[in-house]
């Protein structure tokens, strides 16, 4: 029986190109272990294909499940529904995710150990069998980066994140910004606890990344797009974060000065410096990120060039969105709006 003081809302935000992935996601949230929760699907006006999921689901588990449609972005989903949990713990998790059997489980110790903290976070590994080559190469790629976390962190993705409801009524998303929401309110949340967010290690979600390039480049596109407007509120963090490290913020500018130096030495030939530098430079960070990934030796052949390729693909993506961030940056200083 859900036991509100207890229990936990999932909210799992999906749109139409999640129609393959959520029926995965639902099944791993009702295996868990930990079964005082209810979920709470905020669908974007998805066709009838999702409506028909969603809503066999929610036949079958009628105490359990419920789901609402609306036009509106991720943070004002959340921030419109919200409203109505009456649960002390909120949980977010992204559709393209799989929960190991465990993972509820393995943050409500932690919360019931620690209860001082107001955001708990969980760990992020490859699912078992990808899509893609590409999908399981971001995947390891990703894992490098939560290796090195610690028990505290400064920014948890909405993918696997349980936060004191109380603070999510009260600090509310930034629906302004279409992707680094959590970031943003990664961020406002330490200020405004004047603590980190607690990392559980062996709490796990299966992650299904972009399976294709295309994806993976307008996803990185659209993520520098909107991390400058993300930083310039919360500037001590500009230097780099628990996943974004400041290699793969200065990667960008790095581009441009290969870009320029391209353009430049076709006039000065001695420009020509400004490409072997900043290449030289891309390079080090790219061999520098990844050594961190473990086992990287017995990786199969060619995945090796591959994953410096991701580097390279990511690096061009942050460069190009990036343009666009500066513009919202302008645009948000003179009208405070983007």
């Amino acid at each position: 029986m859900f036991k509100t003081e207890e229990g936990v809302t999932i909210l799992i935000p999906t749109y139409f190109k999640e129609i393959p992935n959520i029926s995965r996601c639902l099944d791993s949230v009702f295996k868990q272990t930990h079964k005082n929760f209810k979920i709470l699907v905020l669908d974007e006006n998805s066709p009838k294909e999702m409506v028909d999921i969603l809503t066999d689901y929610k036949n079958r588990y009628p105490d359990k499940m419920d789901f609402k449609q609306t036009p509106l972005n991720v943070p004002a989903r959340y921030n419109k529904f919200i409203k109505d949990v009456d649960t002390k713990l909120v949980y977010f998790l992204d559709a393209d995710c799989v929960m190991r059997h465990d993972c509820l489980e393995k943050l409500m110790k932690i919360v019931k150990k620690h209860p001082e903290y107001k955001g708990y976070a969980g760990n992020v590994k490859n699912p078992q069998e990808p899509e893609s080559k590409l999908q399981e190469l971001i995947g390891i790629e990703l894992e490098s980066r939560y290796n090195t976390f610690t028990e505290e962190i400064i920014k948890a993705p909405t993918m696997n994140f349980l936060v004191k409801t109380d603070m999510v009524k009260k600090l509310k998303f930034n629906e302004s910004l279409k992707v680094s929401y959590d970031a943003d309110f990664s961020f406002r949340l330490n200020k405004e606890c004047g603590k980190k967010i607690r990392y559980v290690k062996g709490a796990m979600i299966y992650h299904y990344h972009r399976a294709t390039w295309k994806r993976y480049f307008n996803q990185q596109k659209t993520y520098a797009t909107y991390a400058p407007i993300t930083y310039i509120n919360t500037p001590k963090y500009f230097t780099g974060d628990s996943l974004s490290s400041g290699s793969i913020l200065i990667q960008p500018l790095l581009f441009y000065v290969f870009v320029a130096g391209i353009i430049l030495s076709c006039i000065f030939p001695e420009a020509v410096f400004l490409v072997i530098v900043s290449v030289s430079w891309l390079i080090y960070l790219y061999h520098k990120s990844i050594k961190k990934i473990k086992n990287i030796e017995t990786l199969e052949s060619g995945d090796g060039f591959n994953i410096y390729l991701i580097h390279i693909v990511r690096t061009v993506a942050l460069g190009v969105g990036l343009i666009n961030g500066i513009i919202n940056v302008v645009k948000y200083i003179f009208t405070k709006k983007l």
